[in-house]
Protein backbone atom coordinates (compact mmCIF):
# COMPACT_ATOMS: atom_id res chain seq x y z
CA UNK A 1 0.00 0.00 0.00
CA UNK A 2 1.66 3.23 -1.15
CA UNK A 3 1.01 6.91 -0.92
CA UNK A 4 -0.18 8.60 -4.14
CA UNK A 5 2.61 10.66 -5.71
CA UNK A 6 5.31 8.94 -3.62
CA UNK A 7 7.67 6.14 -4.59
CA UNK A 8 6.37 2.66 -3.70
CA UNK A 9 9.00 2.19 -0.97
CA UNK A 10 8.50 5.65 0.57
CA UNK A 11 7.12 4.35 3.88
CA UNK A 12 10.08 1.98 4.27
CA UNK A 13 12.54 4.80 3.52
CA UNK A 14 10.84 7.05 6.08
CA UNK A 15 10.95 4.33 8.74
CA UNK A 16 14.65 3.72 8.04
CA UNK A 17 15.44 7.45 8.33
CA UNK A 18 13.49 7.68 11.58
CA UNK A 19 15.31 4.63 12.95
CA UNK A 20 18.69 6.19 12.13
CA UNK A 21 17.90 9.77 13.16
CA UNK A 22 15.50 9.04 15.96
CA UNK A 23 11.89 10.13 16.17
CA UNK A 24 11.05 13.74 16.97
CA UNK A 25 11.31 14.45 20.69
CA UNK A 26 13.85 11.70 21.40
CA UNK A 27 17.41 12.31 22.62
CA UNK A 28 18.86 10.87 19.37
CA UNK A 29 16.76 13.28 17.31
CA UNK A 30 17.78 16.29 19.42
CA UNK A 31 21.46 15.31 19.04
CA UNK A 32 21.02 15.01 15.29
CA UNK A 33 19.35 18.42 15.02
CA UNK A 34 22.08 20.00 17.19
CA UNK A 35 24.80 18.46 14.99
CA UNK A 36 23.13 19.70 11.79
CA UNK A 37 22.72 23.18 13.26
CA UNK A 38 26.40 23.32 14.24
CA UNK A 39 27.50 22.17 10.79
CA UNK A 40 25.22 24.73 9.14
CA UNK A 41 26.56 27.59 11.26
CA UNK A 42 30.16 26.47 10.68
CA UNK A 43 29.61 26.31 6.91
CA UNK A 44 30.50 22.61 6.71
CA UNK A 45 27.02 21.17 6.20
CA UNK A 46 26.97 19.29 2.86
CA UNK A 47 25.28 21.46 0.19
CA UNK A 48 22.66 18.81 -0.62
CA UNK A 49 21.54 18.64 3.01
CA UNK A 50 21.50 22.44 3.28
CA UNK A 51 19.34 22.58 0.16
CA UNK A 52 16.92 20.02 1.61
CA UNK A 53 16.59 22.07 4.80
CA UNK A 54 15.78 25.16 2.72
CA UNK A 55 13.19 23.24 0.68
CA UNK A 56 11.54 21.77 3.76
CA UNK A 57 11.65 25.06 5.64
CA UNK A 58 10.58 27.49 2.92
CA UNK A 59 9.23 25.36 0.07
CA UNK A 60 10.89 24.11 -3.07
CA UNK A 61 11.04 26.66 -5.90
CA UNK A 62 9.52 25.72 -9.24
CA UNK A 63 12.12 23.81 -11.23
CA UNK A 64 10.28 23.58 -14.52
CA UNK A 65 8.59 25.94 -16.92
CA UNK A 66 5.45 24.90 -18.74
CA UNK A 67 5.65 25.86 -22.38
CA UNK A 68 2.47 25.97 -24.37
CA UNK A 69 2.71 25.97 -28.11
CA UNK A 70 2.14 29.49 -29.34
CA UNK A 71 1.78 30.46 -32.97
CA UNK A 72 4.22 33.11 -34.19
CA UNK A 73 2.28 36.32 -34.81
CA UNK A 74 4.40 37.19 -37.86
CA UNK A 75 3.67 33.95 -39.74
CA UNK A 76 0.41 35.29 -41.16
CA UNK A 77 1.84 38.64 -42.34
CA UNK A 78 2.29 39.35 -46.04
CA UNK A 79 5.66 40.40 -47.49
CA UNK A 80 4.51 44.03 -47.64
CA UNK A 81 3.39 43.92 -44.00
CA UNK A 82 6.74 42.41 -42.98
CA UNK A 83 8.65 45.11 -44.91
CA UNK A 84 6.55 47.84 -43.30
CA UNK A 85 7.14 46.37 -39.84
CA UNK A 86 10.91 46.13 -40.48
CA UNK A 87 10.99 49.76 -41.74
CA UNK A 88 9.09 51.01 -38.69
CA UNK A 89 11.39 49.10 -36.34
CA UNK A 90 14.45 50.45 -38.09
CA UNK A 91 13.11 54.02 -37.89
CA UNK A 92 12.40 53.54 -34.20
CA UNK A 93 16.04 52.56 -33.68
CA UNK A 94 17.30 55.41 -35.93
CA UNK A 95 18.79 53.01 -38.45
CA UNK A 96 16.90 54.26 -41.49
CA UNK A 97 15.76 57.79 -42.26
CA UNK A 98 12.02 58.38 -42.20
CA UNK A 99 10.67 57.84 -45.73
CA UNK A 100 8.36 60.84 -45.35
CA UNK A 101 11.28 63.21 -44.62
CA UNK A 102 13.23 64.82 -47.42
CA UNK A 103 16.13 62.40 -47.99
CA UNK A 104 18.02 64.85 -50.23
CA UNK A 105 19.32 66.71 -47.16
CA UNK A 106 21.08 63.59 -45.91
CA UNK A 107 24.40 63.07 -47.69
CA UNK A 108 25.15 59.55 -48.85
CA UNK A 109 28.16 57.77 -47.30
CA UNK A 110 30.00 57.76 -50.65
CA UNK A 111 29.77 61.55 -51.13
CA UNK A 112 30.80 62.17 -47.52
CA UNK A 113 33.91 60.03 -47.86
CA UNK A 114 35.05 61.67 -51.10
CA UNK A 115 34.59 65.18 -49.62
CA UNK A 116 36.56 64.47 -46.45
CA UNK A 117 39.33 62.21 -47.72
CA UNK A 118 41.54 64.54 -49.69
CA UNK A 119 45.17 63.61 -49.25
CA UNK A 120 47.75 66.31 -49.72
CA UNK A 121 51.31 65.31 -50.37
CA UNK A 122 53.93 67.93 -49.55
Amino acid sequence: MGIPGRPPNFILQRRLAQAILGKEGTVAYKEYVTTMRRQLMAGILPPAIHQLFLHYGFGKPVDHIEVTEKKDAMVDLTEDQLRDRARRLAMAKFILPDREDDETDTPSPASTESDTTTDTVQ
